[in-house]
Order: C-alpha cells, then sequence, then structure tokens
C-alpha cells in the first residue's frame, strides 16, 4: 500500500476474511438454539425464557441447555486448541492482502450447511419429537373414550414432565450429536477458507 486508504482497504479485506471464518464457526452451534426452541415448543415451555450471556439476547430454556453442553464438550474434545490452529494457518493459507473472494464457492458452502442446520437440529430433538407425538396420540385417544376429562390441562402438565424427563435421559447421546456439529464446524471453515484461497 501506498496511501491510507490502500491500508484501509487492505485492514478492511483482513476484517472481512476473519469475520467469515468466525461466521462458519458460529452458525454451526446456532443448531443448538434452532434445536432448543423447536423442543421446547413441543414440551411446552416456549414462553420461559433466558438472558444468553454470549449472544445479549433473550433465548429458550432448551436451547441454552443444549448450547452449554456443547460448549462443554468442544472444551472437553480440545475443538477449541483445533479452531485456534485453524485461525492461525489461515494466515499462511490466506496471507495477509491475499484474500480473493470467490462468491460462487462462499455461496454454495452457505448453501451445502443450510442444507444440512434442519436435518442436524432434528437429529438432536428427535427423541423428544417422538415422545411428544406418542403423548398427543395417547391425548387424543384418552379425550375421546372420556370426554369429561379436560385434557387441555392434563396435557399441559404431561407434556412438561414426559418433555423434561426425556431431555434428561436423552442426555447420554449429546456426545455422538456433539461429534456431528463439530465435523460440520470443521467443514465450514475449511470450505470458508477454500472459497478465500
Amino acid at each position: 500500500y501506498n496511501t491510507l486508504l490502500g491500508y484501509a482497504l487492505i485492514v478492511m479485506k483482513e476484517a472481512l476474511t476473519g469475520f467469515l471464518i468466525g461466521w462458519g464457526a458460529q452458525i454451526c452451534t446456532t443448531v443448538t438454539s434452532f434445536a432448543g426452541s423447536i423442543a421446547d415448543m413441543e414440551i411446552g415451555l416456549s414462553m420461559v425464557s433466558l438472558m444468553d450471556p454470549t449472544t445479549k439476547e433473550q433465548a429458550t430454556f432448551t436451547g441454552v441447555f443444549y448450547q452449554y453442553m456443547f460448549t462443554l464438550f468442544m472444551i472437553i474434545s480440545g475443538l477449541y486448541q483445533y479452531l485456534l490452529r485453524a485461525l492461525a494457518d489461515t494466515f499462511i493459507l490466506i496471507p495477509i492482502n491475499g484474500a480473493i473472494f470467490k462468491r460462487e464457492a462462499l455461496l454454495e458452502s452457505i448453501l451445502l450447511f443450510l442444507g444440512d442446520y434442519i436435518v442436524i437440529g432434528f437429529r438432536i430433538i428427535l427423541p423428544i419429537f417422538c415422545a411428544m407425538i406418542f403423548l398427543n396420540c395417547v391425548l387424543g385417544v384418552l379425550a375421546k373414550v372420556s370426554p369429561q376429562l379436560n385434557m387441555f390441562a392434563v396435557g399441559i402438565q404431561l407434556k412438561v414432565f414426559v418433555g423434561l424427563g426425556i431431555l434428561f435421559l436423552s442426555v447420554r447421546m449429546l456426545p455422538a450429536l456433539s461429534d456431528n456439529v463439530f465435523t460440520q464446524m470443521k467443514r465450514m471453515i475449511v470450505s470458508f477458507v477454500e472459497g478465500m484461497s
């Protein structure tokens, strides 16, 4: 660079490169919030909201639970070291002022991930989703058999108890699901770096 404007353009290009790499890792963790909001709608806890300290926004109870569990698994598995190494390696793969933004490759990476986004989210909450469908069928049969019972009042309590029970019983599945999310995160980072190098 020879001028202040040239220096500013290099800084903006590096900031955009870092933003895209970080965003590629961050959108993979939003799957947990998506899964938690769907689980809370099924359980009946969608009106319960917590302040998420990482995003400074209102988040659902189950979404925060999943997010903290996946963060814990990320620390236990050492993925944070991979992310830091990947960030350091980007300076070798994409030298300063050497980023070439390939719009088609970046767009293809985003579309590939969005195709898997909903699938991964539903894999996380599949036990809760199946249990709620079964419980709704049972409540529908009970409402037909004994119409004098107030199934609305009974159903709300049963959904919360069954949903929380399934939520805590399915904690054993979370390590395998977190591996799936972390694999997707690595793929996103690699595809974003390939789209800029």
